[in-house]
């Protein structure tokens, strides 16, 4: 277990220190269009994620969700909101560790 917590504290000490100087930024010009776009759109979620897919594609349409989700909760606080990309990036990064684990039963492979 120790090695574990080591290892966990190591992926989250780099994540901070690759991500210490654009802590401080705002809001980029993406985030504003999908911000602006969403908050526009006033329709129920349905209807919203539907015409997000049919307007953006695909590929954008979780970006957009995700950051109006994001920007409901944290508002124009964006050190909250970069902590928070912090942490679920540090989240799927643990995350993919198992998962390898899981699907090729090597340890190896998986670290």
């Amino acid at each position: 277990i120790l090695t574990l917590f080591m290892y966990l504290s190591i992926i989250i000490l780099i994540h901070f220190f690759l991500m210490k100087p654009v802590l401080p930024t705002g809001f980029e010009s993406d985030d504003w269009t999908a911000v602006i776009y969403v908050k526009t759109h006033k329709l129920n979620f349905f209807e919203q994620i539907y015409n997000l897919w049919t307007m953006v594609g695909t590929h954008h349409t979780g970006q957009y969700i995700y950051i109006a989700t994001i920007f409901d909760v944290l508002g124009f606080n964006y050190p909250a909101y970069n902590y928070v990309n912090i942490f679920l990036l540090i989240l799927a990064t643990i995350s993919i560790f198992p998962l390898v684990l899981l699907v090729f039963k090597s340890k190896m492979l998986a670290f």
